[in-house]
């Protein structure tokens, strides 16, 4: 038996402890950025890679949803806030500046974000009379109104926006090999928006909304300005949103209400998130890309891909409660630990077989 003095157990026990949090936070850091340029890098290359034009297409429309549903997590996955009309703001952010390139013929690298802008005002809007009830399901229904509302008064101005006809001949970004620079102009979109929520989440705006999300009593006790981080927050998504949504107007050249504006948009970028992991950065990315994937592989089972998509989620959220993201990081986590016990009890033996013992 190994018996060490007092002071050196306390010594070598604040080490370890120093090193397990040095190891489970440095280290998962490092493997974030790694894996974060291994992918940008991957995206990059993988137009070239690909021999039709119908999958750079695929992966830029999965990009898209990527990005909406990143900015829905963002409010719901870490503020707790399920807004059920946030489709809307994609939608308004599309019509606004395909309306723009239309009528007026402004270039669409101005309307995109004008229809940006336009979003975050609304989203204003909706979110400072909304957010101001604390009950889950009374704002699930508010934003819901809000989304319907939308949607209504666009379909219902055909003088305007063509009503179910729909917006046609929609201005391009680029009148040459405009899918491949579209793809690429997407991947900038779309790292920029995972840079911007991954400052957000790990700032103290990002801890406000965490404390927000578990206790708004405790966190108004400590001083946090619930409704104005809420709102910051849904200011913050709706510009994403209307980004997404003017790229898709340009992209597509074609609109129409229900495709942008649907309750099944919202089921989508629900879906997403939910299935690459809620309260995750690359969770929804993760859900985006295999459901617009998964989709589009089982085309032409026609209505059967359906009932696989709808059975996809449920399993999901029966098995994987936090998502196919969320429980590979939490596997990830586990094995670490294990890994990191496992040293501290081997360096542990080889010290008692260094030290000489003072009793046997």
């Amino acid at each position: 038996m190994c018996v060490l003095p007092a002071c050196s157990v306390v010594k070598r026990r604040g080490e370890h402890e120093n090193y397990n949090c040095k190891y489970s936070f440095d280290e998962r850091k490092k493997i974030a950025r790694i894996f974060g340029i291994l992918m940008f890098c991957l995206m990059l290359v993988l137009p070239q890679l690909l021999t039709k034009t119908y999958y750079t297409r695929v992966l830029t429309f999965c990009m898209v949803y990527a990005c909406v549903a990143s900015a829905w997590n963002v409010i719901a996955g870490y503020a707790g806030v399920f807004s059920f009309g946030f489709q809307a703001l994609f939608g308004l952010g599309a019509y606004v500046s395909a309306l723009l390139g239309v009528e007026l013929g402004w270039s669409p690298w101005i309307t995109m974000w004008i229809g940006a802008l336009v979003s975050m005002c609304v989203g204003a809007v909706v979110a400072i009379p909304s957010l101001k009830l604390r009950q889950l399901p009374y704002i699930c229904i508010a934003t819901l109104c809000m989304g319907e509302l939308i949607r209504i008064l666009i379909t219902n101005t055909p003088d305007l926006t063509r009503g179910e006809l729909g917006l046609s001949d929609i201005p391009k970004f680029f009148e040459t090999g405009n899918n491949q620079k579209c793809y690429y102009l997407m991947l900038i979109l779309l790292a920029v928006t995972l840079l911007v929520i991954t400052k957000i989440v790990n700032s103290p705006m990002g801890m406000s909304l965490k404390a927000i999300k578990d206790s708004q009593e405790a966190s108004e006790s400590l001083g946090i300005n619930i409704s104005g981080t809420k709102v910051a927050i849904y200011m913050i998504g709706a510009f994403i949103a209307g980004t997404a949504g003017a790229f898709y107007a340009h992209y597509l050249n074609v609109l129409t209400p229900t495709a942008v504006l649907g309750t099944a948009m919202m089921t989508q970028f629900v879906a997403m998130s939910l299935l690459g992991g809620l309260g995750t950065i690359v969770g929804p990315v993760v859900g985006s890309f295999s459901i617009t994937i998964g989709l589009e592989v089982l085309r032409n089972a026609n209505d059967y891909r359906m009932i696989v998509y709808a059975l996809l989620i449920i399993v999901t959220i029966i098995f994987l409660r936090n998502g196919i993201w969320g429980s590979l990081r939490e596997f990830a986590l586990a094995w670490a630990e294990r890994q990191v016990l496992k040293d501290k009890e081997t360096k542990k033996k080889k010290e008692c077989f260094q030290e000489k013992p003072e009793n046997i």
